[in-house]
């Protein structure tokens, strides 16, 4: 005799989605493709399983929630991209796991050049052993280094941000050493055994502390550009250990 074995409550929330999920994208003129975001977002709940959150057991509408609001940001969870990933955190209340949306680096930026205030940039660590000057926010700076890993080239002394700008222009901005320190040390006691700031992504979530910071510098001017508030909040809004 055979058994019925009933479908986690995470695939139902996702399935529960689809008509919320394209009636978002259609709205926002995006091409996403509910069937394969929604298999995306599965891959990455199962893959939270080892993780020191576990968003299989996460709260079924905050899933439900984080999915459709990435088709109101109009974002896609295709790992090629990197643009957005379903983060856990502990309600308060509750206790329970909910699922929230966060939104990556490379996210921001696409979300940045949809609007046509940016076409492409990037950031970059600068140490004590480098060469380094910072002229101003609309020329590109000076760095120079003889090509050693980061972790040879001194402490940490600072970041920066290069957005590159319709018509050859360019936008940049220094990020201070406290700002980069201070968010290492935000990650590195939110603990857990998923930490992307402790190995070899230390240097990408420095990077990503960058982006957050520039963003956050240019919050007036990417609203004057068409980036509605939702995009601004979840391009600026950091988590703490991602």
């Amino acid at each position: 005799m055979n058994q019925m074995i009933n479908e986690p409550d995470f695939v139902t929330a996702l399935k529960d989605s689809r008509e919320t999920y394209i009636d978002l994208t259609q709205n926002g003129g995006f091409n996403l493709n509910y069937g394969l975001e929604a298999g995306w977002a599965h891959q990455q709940i199962e893959a939270s399983r080892y993780q020191n959150l576990d968003l299989t057991c996460s709260e079924p509408g905050s899933i439900m929630q984080a999915f459709c609001e990435a088709a109101r940001l109009g974002l896609s969870f295709d790992p090629r991209k990197k643009h957005i990933y379903l983060m856990g955190q502990k309600d308060v209340q509750s206790g329970r796991t909910i699922t929230i949306l966060y939104v990556g680096y490379k996210g921001m930026i696409a979300l940045a050049c949809r609007t046509g205030f940016m076409i492409g940039g990037h950031a970059d660590l600068v140490f004590e052993e480098d060469t380094f000057t910072y002229r101003s926010g609309t020329q590109l700076p000076v760095h120079e280094h003889d090509g050693r890993p980061n972790h040879e080239r001194g402490r940490l002394k600072c970041g920066y941000v290069v957005a590159h700008q319709p018509g050859g222009m360019v936008k940049t901005l220094l990020v201070p050493k406290e700002v980069l320190l201070e968010a290492a040390s935000n990650g590195l006691n939110a603990g857990g055994s998923n930490n992307t700031w402790c190995g070899p992504y230390m240097e990408m979530m420095y990077q990503k502390t960058c982006w957050r910071y520039a963003f956050n510098a240019w919050y007036s001017e990417l609203e004057a550009v068409g980036m509605t508030q939702a995009q601004l909040e979840s391009a600026t809004t950091a988590v703490s250990y991602q």
